[in-house]
């Protein structure tokens, strides 16, 4: 659903994920999920890719949104319940699912390396949606 209503699985942003398994499984998902709920993608060519990173990328950073989301039931309430900073860094700590182990962007194989939301992004994300 997020990649979704990211814009992310337009037709032709990614010319390399035409042949992904993945990405059309995603697709096929999102087209049910978006009639179900009336869901309307913003244009994914919003999205910026040039002067970042890889490990920055859209892609990722919204894979590793969707593991945050999808293992840490109760977010909110498991985050009003921490008794110290380490129990919400290790909560907000979280890792992209295995499919962006080897990708950076739809498609496209790259060197394997484990996507883990890294202390500077947790203490960013602690810092602008957490503490206020």
């Amino acid at each position: 659903m997020l990649f979704g209503t990211a814009g992310m699985l337009e037709e032709g942003l990614f010319k390399d994920a035409v042949s992904d398994k993945y990405y059309k499984e995603l697709i096929k998902e999102f087209r049910i999920l978006s009639a179900k709920y009336s869901l309307v993608p913003i244009h994914g060519w919003l999205w910026k890719f040039s002067r970042l990173r890889p490990v920055n990328f859209p892609t990722v950073r919204i894979s590793q949104l969707s593991a945050l989301l999808s293992t840490a039931g109760g977010l909110f309430s498991k985050t009003l319940e921490a008794a110290d900073i380490r129990q919400l860094k290790d909560l907000f700590g979280v890792a992209a699912s295995a499919y962006w182990d080897d990708h950076y962007v739809f498609g496209k194989k790259s060197k394997t390396v484990s996507k883990n939301t890294g202390v500077q992004a947790t203490d960013i994300f602690l810092i602008n949606a957490v503490i206020p």
